[in-house]
């Protein structure tokens, strides 16, 4: 939770917010490894059209799964400009027409970092009061395998610097 917090503290302070939420629901038929490895790929291509119009990769990807649910991803990203947000828009699009798994894409706001860290691990007592007192849920979450959290280099470089 900390880590999304502090990575989209310092995109807004940099004037770079991480302004758009990707989300990418995989499916329940694959095993989870294939199914991080798809929703990691589609990121990857969100990153090579950001990479083709020089923009920095500013962005976190944090993945969860509900009991009744297929493993899915949130990418909270920096997009600079209107022509780049069209452009994965679609891309999305074209996905969504071509393979199984919904895909959304929303303007995130404030309030996306504690929407997409709402399957945390329980905090101690004092952190989960903090928690509690700024509105911030918790969701029991399933177990997933591997990290469940990954900020790109760019964000971690500049969240060092600050």
């Amino acid at each position: 939770m900390l880590y999304v917090d502090h990575g989209a503290i310092v995109a807004r302070r940099s004037k770079t917010p991480l302004n758009m939420m990707v989300t990418l629901l995989g499916t329940r038929e694959l095993p989870d490894a294939q199914v991080k490895r798809f929703l990691s790929r589609k990121i990857s291509h969100i990153n090579q059209v950001l990479r083709r119009h020089q923009h920095e990769r500013l962005g976190i990807t944090v993945y969860e799964r509900l009991p009744w649910s297929s493993l899915h991803a949130h990418y909270l990203v920096h997009v600079p400009t209107r022509c780049v947000r069209d452009e994965i828009i679609r891309l999305a699009d074209k996905w969504n027409a071509t393979e199984p798994g919904v895909i959304a894409i929303e303007k995130a706001n404030e309030g996306a970092a504690d929407y997409v860290t709402k399957q945390r691990q329980c905090l101690p007592p004092e952190a989960e009061d903090w928690a509690a007192l700024h509105r911030r849920k918790r969701q029991r979450g399933e177990w997933i395998d591997g990290p469940r959290l990954s900020i790109t280099t760019s964000l971690k470089l500049m969240a060092a610097r600050r």
